[in-house]
C-alpha cells in the first residue's frame, strides 16, 4: 500500500459499513477535497507562503492595526451564515506598496478553503485587463465567457492589485461585468489596491460621488464607532468593520523564507509613486471603482495609522461659460486684402477703440513696423497631420541649429513647416544645399517679415491705425470676406511674419449655423435628431478649441482640420431649426466640455482616439459599435408568453393569469427579477452591453434554450414584454429591455425600429505601387529607403494604429492620422496586404470600410439611428459615452 494511501478507505473516498451496507465518506475525502482546492487557488508562488500566522509586526503598531488584524480573524470566524450560506460581504485592503495588504487577502484565502473547503481563485489585476483585452483579437483562442466563468463561479475571488492598470472603456465594462455577477450572486470577494479610497460619504467626488444611489446604499450610513483620535470611521453594521488601519512605516508580512516582501514591493521610487497616485489616475480608479461596485464587496479597508494622505479634493470646475463669439480663420499671410464695404453703415474698430467709418471699397495693407524688412526662410514641407508637422520641425532644428517652427494655413488646412532665418538669399541656398545632402528635396526659400514693434495697418482713405488688430462692424451683422458673406464682423490681425491673417468673428450660434449645414447636409441627410446631434457636437468642438491658435488671431480654423466653416450662404432651414432647438447645449464631462470628435463614416465601428490622435490620448471619445456595421443577431429559444416564461425562471409555477402581474410586480419589488433598459451597445459571447445617460452596463445572457427574445412596436409602454420571436436583429443603439433572474437575462425585450432598411458600410480599396510608396516616404524620412511596411498596433475597431516603415538600415515608426496622410488612403488602413498591380508591378493593396479619421461620433452612424427613431441625446450618449448634455453656463452677451 502506497504511504500517502488511507488505511480505511484506500483513497477511494468511501467506506462500507458492512452491517447495514450502506457507503459514507472517509474523513480523508474533504482533506483531499481541500488541499485541491488549495492548489487551485492560483496563488502566485511568491505568496504561497503567506498565512495569518506569519504576519507580524513590528514595533509599536497602535490599536489601529491590531482591529485590524482581529477584523480578519472575525472574517474568518464568521464566514459562515447561521444557516450555513457564504457570508456575501467582502474586503478590501488599500495601503501603499509593500505593507502587506497581498499577505493578509491571500492569508484569508488559504484559511477559508482549509477551514471551509471553499472554491477560491487568485488573480492579479493586471493581467486579467491583459487577458480579457488578449480576448478582442481575431482568432482569440479564448473568448471571453470562458474567461470570466471560473472567476465568477467561484465561492471567493481575491483581485490583487486593483488599478495598477488603466483598463479600456470595453475592459472596465468586462470588469463591472464580473463584479456586479459576483455581487447579484452573492459571493463575496476580496481586492487590495495602492490607491487611496474614501471612507465617508461626505467626500466630494471620490468613489462615493461617483457611485449610483443602488451601490451607495449598501453601504452602512450611520458610523457606531471610531478606531481613534486620527482615524476614519467604524461601523458595526452586520460586523462588518468599515475602516481599520495600518502604519506603513513598521508593517512588515514576512515571506516563509524570512525575507519581508515589502523591502521588495516597497522598491518603487518616489517619482513612480507619485506618477502613478497623479490626480488623474486617483480620479480614474475612483470612479471606476465605484461603477464596478465595490460598495457592495467592501466590508474591511485598511489604511493608515498616520494614514495615508488622502489627495486634496481638486475644486469642482463650475459651468463653462459660453463665449459670445467665436474668432475664425479664414486666411493667413496675405499682403494686402480688398475690402467691399458694405450694405449697411460700417465702421473700422481700432485697438484702442477709436471708430473709422467707412463706405465703398477700400484695401488694407499691414505696416512694416520697426523690424527689419523681412527674414529669408526654407519651406521644406506643408503636411495635413499637426503632430507629424512638430515632429518634422524639431528635426530640421537639430540638423541645422536653427530655428524651426510649423505654422497652420487657415486657407489650406495645411501646416507650413519652415526653418532658419537668414539674412540673405545666399544664406538660404548654403542651407537648402545641406538640407538636400540629408535627403530633403522640393524646399522652397521664401520671405518672412517680422513686426516685433509697433504693428500698425494702412488703410485706404483713412491711413495708418495702430495696433495688432483692426476690426470691420456692420449695422447689418454681415460683412464681405473674401467674396462670401459671413455673420458677425471682419477682422484683421498682424501676424509675426507681417503679413494679415483673415479672421470671421462670429457669434456662438451663428458660428454653429454655418458649420451643420457643411458637415452634414441636410437635403442628404434629413433627420431632424441627426441634425440636432451634429450641432450640438460641433459647438462643444467650437468651445473646446477656442483659443488654439490665439498666437495667430483666432480661435480655430475653418477647414477639415478642425471642422469645415461655410458662411452665411451654406445656412439651410432644416439646420437652422436643429441648431435652436440646442441653443447653448455642449457635451461635458468632471464639468469640462469633451473633445468632441465627429468622423464622416466609421465602417461599422469608431476608433479610441488614443489610437489616431497621440497628442490627445486618454481625453476623448472610446470606440463603440455603429449601426453603419449592420445588425447584431440575438437568437433565443425558450417558448411561452413572456409572463409565463419569467415566472417559470423565477420558479413560480400554475399561477392564475389574473394574478400573473401581481407576483412579478412583488418579484421585482424584492429583487428577485431586476429590469435593465438602455440602448444597445454591443451583444457578443453570451453579453449584452446597454447604456443609458451615457452609463453603461454589460449583462450576461442564459443560455439560448432558456432565453426568450420579443418585439415591441416603436414608442411603445415600457411595461409592454412584446411578442416572442425566434430572433431579433438589433443595431448598436436600439432601445432594449432585459429582465434578469438570478443575474442572468432570461428575456430580452427589443422595440422595433421606425423604419427599415439597414445599409451596410461600404468598402473601399486603394492600391499603391512600391515606388509611389517610396517616393512619398521619402519626402518625410529622407533617406530611409523603404523596403517593407509591418504592423506594429491595431486599435479596438482593427485599424492600424502603429506602422513601422522598415528601410534599408533602420526603421521608423509612425502613428495615428499621419499613417493615413502618408499612404493617402480613405481612412487609417485596416487590412493590408502584399500584391501585384498590372503589368506585374509590386506594390501593396490597403482596404478598410469608413471614411474620416474613425474617432468620436459618426456622422452616416447618427443619421440611421436617427431613421431608426433615436433622440440626438441617445445618440451622443451612445457615441461618446458618460457625458453631460445641457445648457452648461450661458451665452455671453446674448
Amino acid at each position: 500500500m502506497n504511504e500517502t494511501s488511507c488505511e480505511f478507505c484506500q483513497d477511494r473516498g468511501w467506506i462500507v459499513d458492512l452491517g447495514t451496507n450502506r457507503a459514507r465518506r472517509c474523513s480523508c475525502y474533504q482533506a483531499r477535497v481541500r488541499s485541491r482546492r488549495r492548489d487551485d487557488l492560483g496563488i502566485p508562488p511568491k505568496y504561497q507562503g503567506c498565512r495569518l500566522s506569519n504576519f507580524r509586526l513590528a514595533g509599536d503598531v497602535g490599536d489601529q492595526l491590531l482591529e485590524a488584524r482581529r477584523s480578519c480573524d472575525r472574517y474568518i470566524e464568521d464566514f459562515l451564515e447561521r444557516d450555513g450560506s457564504l457570508r456575501e460581504t467582502g474586503l478590501v485592503f488599500v495601503g501603499p506598496s509593500g505593507r502587506g495588504k497581498t499577505h493578509l487577502a491571500v492569508a484569508v484565502l488559504y484559511e477559508l478553503a482549509e477551514q471551509y473547503g471553499v472554491r477560491g481563485r487568485f488573480v492579479d489585476f493586471t493581467s486579467l485587463v491583459a487577458d480579457i483585452q488578449a480576448t478582442f483579437q481575431q482568432g482569440a483562442e479564448v473568448n471571453q465567457a470562458d474567461l470570466l466563468r471560473p472567476l465568477q463561479d467561484a465561492d471567493v475571488v481575491v483581485v490583487d492589485e486593483l488599478g495598477a492598470r488603466r483598463p479600456t472603456p470595453f475592459v472596465s465594462d468586462t470588469l463591472y461585468l464580473l463584479i456586479n455577477s459576483r455581487y447579484m450572486a452573492r459571493r463575496p470577494t476580496l481586492f487590495t489596491s495602492n490607491y487611496y479610497l474614501t471612507a465617508s460619504p461626505a467626500g466630494s467626488r471620490q468613489a462615493w460621488s461617483a457611485a449610483s444611489t443602488r451601490w451607495r446604499n449598501r453601504f452602512p450610513s450611520t458610523p457606531s464607532a471610531t478606531t481613534g483620535t486620527n482615524s476614519r470611521p467604524i461601523s458595526t453594521a452586520r460586523s462588518r468593520p468599515w475602516c481599520a488601519g495600518i502604519r506603513p512605516a513598521v508593517v512588515r508580512a514576512s515571506d516563509p523564507d524570512g525575507e519581508p516582501p515589502g523591502s521588495r514591493l516597497s522598491a518603487i521610487s518616489n517619482n513612480v509613486w507619485k506618477r502613478r497616485m497623479g490626480e488623474r489616475m486617483r480620479k480614474h480608479l475612483g470612479r471606476w471603482v465605484a461603477m464596478a461596485g465595490l460598495a457592495a464587496a467592501a466590508g474591511l479597508l485598511i489604511a493608515a495609522a498616520r494614514p495615508v494622505p488622502a489627495p486634496e479634493p481638486s475644486p469642482v470646475p463650475g459651468p463653462t461659460a459660453l463665449p459670445a463669439e467665436i474668432r475664425v480663420g479664414l486666411a493667413t499671410d496675405l499682403d494686402r486684402l480688398e475690402v467691399s464695404c458694405c450694405e449697411t453703415p460700417s465702421w473700422l474698430v481700432a485697438e484702442d477703440g477709436e471708430r473709422h467709418v467707412v463706405d465703398g471699397r477700400f484695401s488694407v495693407r499691414p505696416a512694416p513696423g520697426k523690424a527689419r524688412p523681412g527674414d529669408h526662410r526654407l519651406q521644406v514641407a506643408a503636411l495635413r497631420d499637426r503632430w507629424q508637422a512638430e515632429r518634422l520641425a524639431a528635426r530640421l532644428a537639430e540638423l541645422l541649429a536653427q530655428d524651426a517652427n510649423s505654422v497652420l494655413d487657415a486657407a489650406t488646412g495645411l501646416y507650413r513647416v519652415r526653418v532658419g532665418r537668414y539674412g540673405g538669399r545666399e544664406q538660404a541656398e548654403e542651407a537648402r544645399g545641406r538640407l538636400q545632402v540629408e535627403g530633403f528635396d522640393d524646399i522652397w526659400i521664401v520671405v518672412e517679415g517680422r513686426v516685433l514693434e509697433d504693428p500698425a495697418f494702412v488703410v485706404d482713405g483713412i491711413g495708418r491705425i495702430a495696433g495688432r488688430r483692426l476690426r470691420l462692424e456692420s449695422t447689418g451683422g454681415v460683412v464681405d470676406i473674401l467674396g462670401r458673406r459671413y455673420r458677425g464682423a471682419l477682422e484683421l490681425f498682424v501676424n509675426d511674419r507681417a503679413g494679415l491673417n483673415i479672421v470671421n468673428a462670429a457669434p456662438l450660434e451663428d458660428y454653429v449655423r454655418a458649420v451643420v449645414p457643411v458637415e452634414l447636409g441636410p437635403e442628404l441627410y434629413p433627420e431632424l435628431e441627426a441634425t440636432k446631434a451634429q450641432a450640438v457636437a460641433a459647438r462643444t468642438y467650437a468651445v473646446r478649441h477656442r483659443g488654439e491658435y490665439d498666437e495667430e488671431g483666432y480661435d480655430i480654423c475653418a477647414t477639415p482640420l478642425c471642422q469645415v466653416y461655410g458662411g452665411l450662404e451654406v445656412e439651410h432651414p432644416r439646420s437652422d431649426a436643429a441648431v435652436a432647438a440646442t441653443r447653448g447645449e455642449i457635451l461635458v464631462a468632471s464639468g469640462r466640455p469633451i473633445e468632441a470628435l465627429f468622423t464622416a463614416s466609421c465602417g461599422g465601428r469608431t476608433e479610441l482616439v488614443d489610437n489616431v490622435f497621440p497628442r490627445l490620448a486618454g481625453d476623448g471619445p472610446t470606440g463603440a459599435l455603429c449601426v453603419e456595421g449592420g445588425v447584431l443577431p440575438l437568437v433565443g429559444a425558450a417558448g411561452g408568453t413572456p409572463e409565463q416564461h419569467l415566472l417559470e425562471a423565477l420558479g413560480l409555477k400554475r399561477v392564475r393569469a389574473r394574478r400573473r402581474a401581481e407576483r412579478l410586480n412583488r418579484a421585482r419589488s424584492r429583487g428577485f427579477l431586476e429590469v435593465v433598459a438602455g440602448n444597445l451597445g454591443w451583444v457578443d459571447g453570451g453579453w449584452l452591453q446597454l447604456h443609458r445617460d451615457g452609463a453603461r452596463r454589460l449583462v450576461p445572457l442564459a443560455a439560448e434554450a432558456d432565453l426568450l427574445t420579443t418585439e415591441t412596436p416603436p414608442g411603445g409602454s415600457p411595461t409592454d414584454m412584446g411578442v416572442p420571436v425566434g430572433a431579433l436583429a438589433m443595431a448598436p443603439g436600439d432601445r432594449v429591455r432585459a429582465y434578469l433572474v438570478g443575474g442572468s437575462a432570461v428575456l430580452v425585450v427589443h422595440e422595433t425600429p421606425v423604419r427599415g432598411g439597414q445599409p451596410e458600410a461600404v468598402p473601399w480599396s486603394v492600391w499603391r505601387s512600391r515606388s509611389s510608396l517610396r517616393e512619398a516616404v521619402e519626402k518625410r524620412f529622407p533617406g530611409l529607403g523603404l523596403v517593407s511596411l509591418r504592423v506594429l498596433e491595431r486599435g479596438v475597431s482593427g485599424r492600424v494604429a502603429r506602422l513601422d516603415l522598415v528601410g534599408e538600415r533602420r526603421s521608423v515608426e509612425v502613428n495615428g492620422l499621419a499613417i493615413r496622410w502618408l499612404l493617402d488612403v480613405p481612412e487609417n488602413v485596416v487590412r493590408m496586404t502584399e500584391e501585384n498591380g498590372a503589368g506585374d508591378v509590386a506594390g501593396w493593396r490597403f482596404e478598410g470600410n469608413g471614411r474620416g479619421h474613425g474617432v468620436g461620433m459618426c456622422q452616416i452612424g447618427a443619421f440611421l439611428m436617427a431613421q431608426r427613431g433615436l433622440s440626438y441625446r441617445e445618440i451622443l450618449w451612445h457615441y461618446y459615452g458618460a457625458v453631460d448634455i445641457g445648457h452648461n453656463g450661458s451665452l455671453a452677451g446674448s
